[in-house]
């Protein structure tokens, strides 16, 4: 290979990474939302705070606890995915401690 076809070839390839880089990056939108933890003394259950969620237009939103949820059985959360795919409304789950041994441990 002579070193022009070389650099050339390279330059080219290098010039289409960064392009294709950059076109992924701005697809990439960072997640903006809360935690129901953080609003606790409404009292509200998933359902309502997916709905408050898509109101205050945010992208995410944490449910720190299972006793947010009204059910735990597969329709009902299915359903519940399937609204927060509606409103746009990413849900991340959490449990608080799963070691039996620590001090956030719950058996639920």
């Amino acid at each position: 290979m002579h070193r022009r076809h070389f650099l050339k070839t390279t330059a080219v390839t290098l010039a289409s990474t960064a392009f294709v880089s950059a076109q992924e990056k701005a697809a990439v939108k960072p997640l903006f939302g809360f935690d129901n933890f953080s609003i606790r003394a409404l009292g509200w259950k998933a359902d309502k705070l997916l709905d408050y969620a898509a109101e205050q237009k945010v992208t995410a939103i944490l449910f720190s606890d299972l006793d947010v949820y009204d059910s735990h059985d597969d329709a009902y959360l299915k359903d519940l995915s399937q609204k927060a795919k509606d409103l746009g409304v990413k849900i991340y789950a959490g449990t608080g401690g799963i070691c039996p041994s620590g001090k956030n441990f719950s058996d639920k």
